[in-house]
């Protein structure tokens, strides 16, 4: 099984030194790219890889951004679903205010009574496709109570984002004030951290109560454009957000203060122009690799690389893999820049006991192979065994986690089974039992500052990019913290996908009335799919913490469920 990182035995490590200079150049323009004219009053271009600015007309200028807002909205929402206090089949009730609000012809809406049930996903659909009000206020009033907490909530997720902002709705009818460049930010972040918010911007339409509801945003017939969100009002003009992929790289344009007609226009040609910036401005793509390591690796020990960084004055982002006869050890998205960066990877235990086997480097910038560089090596088989696991109730589910190389002894050979696991310990069983690509995705920045240098950082940021495990909401991660059964149930159902939700409560726990609501759906699935069993008297006991066996049984079962 591939997998990104593990625990990792340090008894012996062999150091794998990989020098990877880049020569890059850039050309002094783009050919034929000349700043585009536009009818908005500002508008940006941004590179969502590195967050780059290619074009600006007052962009830092402060506007009000419209039914833009509603990015905001969503971005929350996905947070609550992440944290798994709502889901997308959450059935929420209209309110009065809401109706009121959704039945108002002055706003663009879909049709919500008093005391109507909507689910989560219909209500995200008529936010985001017809710029519903009304689906937006029923979303943040079951949040957060009343909008104006919600309002605050919303201040806080852009302060995060290094944003100033005041928003007073959830919806933009209100002069929220935020710039071109900071609609841009929230866009990127709100991508990069839940990029299933592209699958309903990309949706042309939806159905609702028997009515076709089209996506207000006119740019989706255009090449590669899967997002995001217009917005009108007499005090915006007409604002258009928009993100699109091609040749595996994605832009994000911003428009406001458009005239009437304007800013499907304006957004092409700043697309359009973004995208011929973006080429002419690449590095040259002129990659040497060269590698030296030992002749012989001992399976479960680390490797490092190191990269060394020549002749860059553009910073790059690109995905480097460390192979072993194919099997991908380590796949990190890197930022190519002047300097060096180390990379640290495991060598698998599964794949020891090879007299010749072919270890590579490799650059890909999306489905194209920069460069690579490979050299024949021995791998021997993981030596000795865990000490401490023969005789256990879980010895066997451990002994194939140990083969499978999700687990690995101490310096003394010992697992320590009923030892609690930590979050950090936690997040690696997690990347080593996932099939490589279902674990890469884009982080925009490091996450966590007590995740920095920590043994496990890949795999911490790895589950913040991917969504599979979040911080404590004040920047940290506290990666040696224990971690409770029920936190540890969500993230299991997040991996396990929306089929799962909605099981039925089990009915013979005698302790699941003592379940946080925020983990009740999670909590069910596991005990239907029969994941988890509870205790001899069937207590679930959630608030405790699990132990490193209970843990590695459970993802086990997972993988065998997922599997089956």
């Amino acid at each position: 099984m591939k997998r990104v990182m593990g625990l990792k035995k340090t008894a012996k490590l062999l150091p794998l030194l990989l020098v990877i200079v880049v020569l890059l150049q850039i050309p002094a323009a783009a050919d034929g790219a000349s700043p585009p004219t536009l009818n908005a009053k500002a508008a940006v271009v941004m590179d969502y890889d590195t967050g780059e600015i290619l074009f600006s007309k007052n962009g830092d200028t402060p506007r009000a951004p419209a039914s833009m807002t509603k990015l905001v909205t969503a971005y929350i929402v996905f947070e609550e679903i992440e944290a798994g206090r709502l889901g997308f089949d959450t059935v929420l009730t209209v309110s009065e205010t809401a109706s009121a609000l959704a039945l108002n012809r002055e706003y663009t809406n879909i049709p919500l009574k008093t005391g109507e049930s909507v689910t989560v996903d219909t209500l995200m659909k008529g936010m985001l496709l017809p710029s519903g009000c009304g689906a937006s206020l029923v979303l943040a009033e079951a949040i957060s109570g009343t909008e104006e907490a919600f309002c605050l909530r919303m201040n806080d997720v852009v302060a995060k984002m290094g944003i100033q902002a005041e928003f007073t709705d959830c919806y933009g009818f209100a002069p929220n004030l935020v710039s071109a460049r900071d609609m841009a930010v929230i866009s990127r972040n709100l991508i990069a951290r839940f990029p299933g918010i592209l699958d309903y911007t990309s949706l042309p339409s939806f159905v609702f109560k028997g009515k076709r509801y089209d996506n207000t945003n006119g740019m989706l017939s255009e090449a590669g454009v899967d997002g995001l969100k217009t917005g009108t009002t007499d005090a915006a003009g007409y604002c258009l957000t928009t993100t699109a992929v091609r040749d595996g790289r994605r832009l994000i344009t911003v428009v406001m203060g458009c005239a009437k007609y304007y800013r499907v226009p304006d957004s092409q040609k700043l697309m359009n122009y973004g995208f011929t910036v973006a080429s002419a401005a690449d590095p040259a793509k002129t990659v040497t690799l060269d590698m030296e390591t030992a002749d012989v690796l001992q399976a479960g020990d680390e490797g490092a690389c190191l990269l060394t960084v020549l002749g860059v004055t553009k910073t790059y982002k690109a995905e480097l893999y460390i192979e072993l006869d194919g099997e991908t050890l380590c796949r990190r998205l890197v930022t190519v820049k002047p300097g060096e960066m180390e990379v640290v990877f495991p060598v698998d235990a599964v794949l020891g006991g090879r007299d010749a086997a072919t270890l590579a480097a490799v650059i890909r910038d999306g489905d194209r192979t920069v460069a690579s560089a490979s050299r024949t090596v021995t791998v021997l088989k993981a030596d000795g065994c865990i000490n401490d696991i023969e005789d256990h109730w879980a010895g066997d589910l451990l002994e194939r986690a140990w083969e499978m190389g999700m687990i690995y002894p101490d310096d003394e050979g010992n697992f320590h089974p009923d030892r609690k696991v930590t979050r950090a310990e936690f997040v690696t069983y997690i990347f080593a039992m996932l099939p490589d690509e279902d674990v890469v995705a884009d982080c925009p920045e490091h996450p966590f500052a007590d995740a920095e240098g920590h043994r496990a950082e890949n795999a911490i940021v790895r589950a913040y990019a991917t969504g599979i495990m979040q911080g404590d909401g004040n920047g940290q991660f506290r990666p040696d913290d224990t971690i409770t059964r029920q936190e540890i149930a969500t993230v299991f159902l997040r991996l396990m996908g929306e089929s799962f939700y909605g099981a039925p409560a089990p009915e013979d726990m005698p302790d699941f009335d003592q379940v946080a609501d925020w983990a009740k759906d999670a909590v069910s699935a596991l005990v239907c799919t029969g994941i988890i069993n509870g205790y001899e008297d069937r207590t679930f006991r959630p608030k405790n913490d699990l132990t490193r066996a209970e843990s590695v049984v459970m993802a086990l079962r997972v993988i065998d469920l997922l599997a089956g």
